[in-house]
Parts: C-alpha cells; sequence; structure tokens
C-alpha cells in the first residue's frame, strides 16, 4: 500500500514537472516561432531616427568654403610570419608561411578649413569595433577630430593579419587572438592618421566612376543584379600633379582561397601600386558594397588578383584622366550610433533561438553609421558586408537629391552581411548564417542612410 502511494506521487510529480521543465527550456533556449514583423513603428526604428537627427546638428554649412587642403599617411602593417590569417573559417586559424606582398594602412586627410576628415584603408578583412574604439580614442588625443571624422574601411582581402579578436566569431574566421598583432594595428593606423592630419596643404579634389561589370559578378542569384561601378577620387597639390588616387569597388578580394597561407593584399594591392607606379601618387582601396558580390576574372590565385587589380587600375586611370579639380569643396562628417532590430538565430525556416538566451548572451547591439561629404559626393559608410544590390539604391535616391552616393563596408564596426529582404529565406551562407537581424534588416538600413542623405540634403541643398 504504501509503496503504491510513493509510486502515485511520483508519477504526479513527473507529470506535472516535466512539463513545466519543457515550457521552461523552450521559453528559455528555444524553439521559438521566428519573427517577420517590419520595422516601421518599432522603438528600435524611433530611437535610430532620433540619433541621427541628433547627428545631424554636426553637420555645418559654409556659404564660401576654404581653400581645400589634403594631407596623406601611410604605415605598415604585415604582421609577423606565424600569425594567421583572416577570412575563411576553413583555415581554422592555421599559421601564415610567409609574405606574399606587404600589407598596409593609408589615410587621407581633407580640410575646407573649418571641417576636417581622415578616410582610411586597410589590407584587413574588416576593421573590428575594439579595433576602431582603441585607434580613435588614441587619434581624438592627440588631434582636434571626433569620431565621425574618421572614416574606416578595409580593403576585405582574405590574405591579411588575422589574430585581431576576441569573440568567437572573430577567432573563427581571424585566429587566436594576439595582443602585440592587435597594438600593432593600432600604432600603424594611428601613425597613419596623424601623418595624414600634420601634412595638410593646399590642393584639388576631382570624382570619377566608370562601370567595370566584367570583374563582378552576383553569387546569391546566379546572373543576378551586380553594382558595377568603379568609383575613383583624386586628388592634386597645389601644382597640378596628382597625389592621391581614393578607389572603391565592391567585388570581394577572394580571388585568393583558403589554401592560400601567404600574406597579400589580394587583387586591391595589385590594384593599389599599379597605379602608384604608373603615376607620381599614392593610392588607397576601400572595400565598396561587397555583399553578395564576388570577383570575376581569367585565371586564379594570384594570376586573377594580378588581372583584376591591373585592369580596374587602369580603368581608375582613364576615369580621371580629363577630370578638373575643384579647389572649394565643402568638408563635413556625420555619424552616430543606430539601434539593430532584435536578433533571429534561425534554427529551421521557421523556428529560431529563444529571445531571451540571445539577449542574455549578446544583450541589445548597436551599430556605427556614417556619412561624409566631399562636396556633392556622399561617402556613406557601412558596418557589415552590405548588398550591392541594396547600394544601388542608395545611389539612385542620392542621385535624385542632386549627390554622387559612394557606400563602402567595414566602417569600424560589424554586424554580418545585409541582404534585401528577398533574399532572407535562401539557404546560402550571407542570408542564413551572416544575416541576424531578422527578414527586414535590409530595408531598414536602407531606411536610415536615405534618412541621413535627407538630413544632409537639408543642410547642403543643391
Amino acid at each position: 500500500m504504501y509503496e503504491g502511494e510513493m509510486m502515485r506521487r511520483r508519477w504526479k510529480i513527473i507529470i506535472i514537472v516535466f512539463p513545466l521543465m519543457a515550457m521552461l527550456f523552450i521559453l528559455c533556449i528555444g524553439p521559438w516561432p521566428t519573427y517577420r514583423s517590419s520595422f516601421e513603428g518599432k522603438r528600435y526604428y524611433r530611437r535610430s531616427l532620433q540619433a541621427i537627427a541628433k547627428a545631424s546638428c554636426q553637420l555645418r554649412f559654409s556659404s564660401a568654403p576654404g581653400r581645400l587642403q589634403f594631407g596623406f599617411g601611410e604605415a605598415e602593417i604585415t604582421p609577423p610570419v606565424g600569425t594567421p590569417l583572416a577570412g575563411y573559417g576553413s583555415r581554422k586559424g592555421a599559421p601564415s608561411k610567409g609574405v606574399h606582398d606587404k600589407l598596409y594602412v593609408k589615410a587621407l586627410a581633407l580640410s575646407d578649413g573649418e571641417d576636417t576628415i581622415v578616410i582610411t584603408g586597410g589590407d584587413l578583412l574588416i576593421v573590428s569595433r575594439k579595433l576602431a574604439r582603441a585607434i580613435s580614442e588614441k587619434v581624438m588625443a592627440q588631434r582636434e577630430l571626433k569620431r565621425e571624422d574618421i572614416l574606416f574601411s578595409a580593403t576585405h582581402t582574405h590574405s591579411g593579419p588575422g589574430a585581431w579578436g576576441h569573440s568567437i566569431f572573430e577567432r573563427l574566421y581571424a585566429g587566436d587572438y594576439d595582443e602585440e598583432v592587435f597594438n600593432l594595428l593600432v600604432r600603424s593606423y594611428v601613425q597613419a592618421i596623424i601623418t595624414a592630419y600634420n601634412s595638410l596643404q593646399p590642393g584639388k579634389v576631382a570624382i570619377g566612376r566608370i562601370e567595370a561589370e566584367a570583374f563582378i559578378r552576383n553569387r546569391l542569384i546566379k546572373g543576378g543584379v551586380v553594382d558595377p561601378e568603379l568609383n575613383v577620387l583624386v586628388v592634386f597639390d597645389a601644382m597640378g600633379r596628382e597625389r592621391v588616387y581614393l578607389v572603391s569597388y565592391s567585388a570581394h578580394a577572394t580571388t585568393l582561397g583558403a589554401d592560400n597561407l601567404l600574406f597579400s593584399g589580394d587583387y586591391p594591392g595589385y590594384l593599389q601600386r599599379y597605379i602608384e607606379a604608373k603615376t607620381s601618387a599614392k593610392a588607397i582601396f576601400l572595400a565598396g558594397a561587397v555583399g553578395s558580390m564576388s570577383p570575376k576574372g581569367e585565371g586564379s590565385g594570384f594570376e586573377k588578383a594580378r588581372h583584376i587589380g591591373r585592369t580596374l587600375a587602369q580603368k581608375a586611370l582613364q576615369a580621371t584622366k580629363e577630370v578638373e579639380g575643384s579647389e572649394r569643396v565643402e568638408i563635413a562628417s556625420m555619424g552616430t550610433e543606430v539601434s539593430l532590430p532584435p536578433y533571429q538565430f534561425r534554427l529551421t525556416r521557421r523556428l529560431r533561438l529563444s529571445p531571451l538566451l540571445t539577449r542574455w548572451l549578446l544583450g541589445e547591439r548597436e551599430a556605427w553609421l556614417q556619412l561624409v561629404m566631399i562636396g556633392r559626393t556622399l561617402l556613406l559608410a557601412t558596418p557589415c558586408d552590405f548588398s550591392g544590390e541594396l547600394a544601388l539604391q542608395v545611389k539612385g535616391y542620392a542621385h535624385e537629391k542632386g549627390f554622387q552616393a559612394i557606400v563602402t563596408s567595414f566602417n569600424g564596426d560589424y554586424i554580418g552581411y545585409v541582404v534585401p529582404d528577398r533574399y532572407y529565406e535562401l539557404d546560402h551562407y550571407e542570408t542564413r548564417l551572416m544575416s541576424v537581424f531578422g527578414p527586414h534588416n535590409g530595408s531598414y538600413f536602407l531606411a536610415l542612410m536615405r534618412r541621413m542623405i535627407d538630413e544632409v540634403w537639408m543642410a547642403f541643398p543643391p
């Protein structure tokens, strides 16, 4: 009798406790249904719009901008052989075996006498949030520059230095953290930026662009839309001599595969070296809207990198062959942290991890979004692999407002890929693994960037 009563009690406990534990597991771990709601009307969207409006107060219009001044600086960032390369998880943090070509960070300072900006491009996979913060803090402590005055970018070479990140994601793609490598990058960036700032001299600036569709393809959709523009900014000194070329293109720097263990700037390195060999100028490369955009060209490996880099360099020189520089252009910048949609780590098409778990592990995330103005040209710097397809919409909107837009990636923050909403359900690396902020993150960033353009348009009417 006693044993039977005990058994019944145990079953009652199991019947009560097991469902409670299952409910608690689902609540805290998942699975939950995936969310599909838009950002419209959401609190994080309102916060971001308010942040952009506040950041626009940094914009200062001058009816008569002063004489343009420019400066240039560079520093080597090639790490010791044995440092892992960044870019491919399949390398599994393997140590580098040598140096094919040296790696650099380069900086261009531009000033209209009232506002000064510095644009940086480095032979890196990305510029991480931690790295950008460390560099900015040191620069701002030494010179009168604000965070929004420093535009970070990277060539996005997948054969550049790793060992700069602590997180699981960073270690997966860049190997184990090495403080000496991180400090090398910080020192070199600071040196390049300060040198550019200190060497300001009178000059002129001109903008050129040319289509280069033969060297880019859409890897997400076969035969899909690409961003074919090769954008070029050239700076002349007071004597009219070319001094700096700033080039941006949207094809991934992935002509060298995971089997390569030699440090290299990939095709952007060849592009820069070609321009510098053929002119008296220095060259800087900024990765454009590289999301879904892969390189296309003859050969493979270093042969392919050389072919693409040199041919694009020739096109860049062609695009600016007969341009006339302007010596009085408005320089301005704005930047802010924007709120992001909730995380959505999908288990299946319709199920995701619990938002309670992701919020507890990762917290609420913000991301840096930035705009730099050089005359009627806008550089919109994004914290991601920004979609080349979305970039075309940004450029079209800017054109309607009387501006030419250049969209860049890796602005000193990184949140993964931002792709068009219609691709969210595709079973692809970019959309499944690297898009973790819900089904409308593409439209969300498009709305924020349009709002930034609106703010500049109101401050600097045509």
